[in-house]
């Protein structure tokens, strides 16, 4: 089951792989992105964003309709700069998660961005405190 993160300061997209003992992890940083749009189904919705330096879009696919938009729109501020990269933001960051799997799985998945340098020991403090409240 696929896993999508959205920080303040990048998209982080986790799918396992050999039965969950493996996974490809894929990291984008708001700065390389030109713009992003959704095409919205009945069920689901896709996400296509375009990379200023890449000419294939990076896609997510199979989004649950209702996190589908503010998704969007904090990616939307990512790549404008009012969120994170090291700009200072008006209020607070938003950090948005599609749920597809139990709290505990996130956590430990975030565990394993963390020690493998992807995600820093701040977005992983705050994205953990976000979920355990969940609980």
């Amino acid at each position: 089951m696929e896993s999508i993160f959205v920080t303040d300061n990048r998209i982080i997209k986790m799918t396992p792989t050999t039965l969950g003992l493996r996974a490809n992890i894929t990291d984008h940083l708001y700065s390389d992105m030109a713009n992003a749009n959704l095409k919205k189904g009945i069920l689901a919705t896709d996400l296509f964003i375009n990379m200023r330096h890449n000419p294939q879009p990076f896609m997510i696919k199979n989004i649950p309709k209702d996190g589908a938009n503010d998704i969007l729109k904090t990616i939307q501020m990512g790549i404008a700069g009012r969120i994170g990269g090291g700009k200072k933001s008006q209020g607070q960051s938003q950090v948005v998660v599609q749920e597809q799997v139990d709290i505990v799985d996130q956590i430990k998945k975030l565990s394993e961005l963390k020690n493998a340098g992807i995600l820093s020991e701040d977005e992983f403090e705050t994205k953990k405190k976000e979920l355990l409240a969940k609980i």
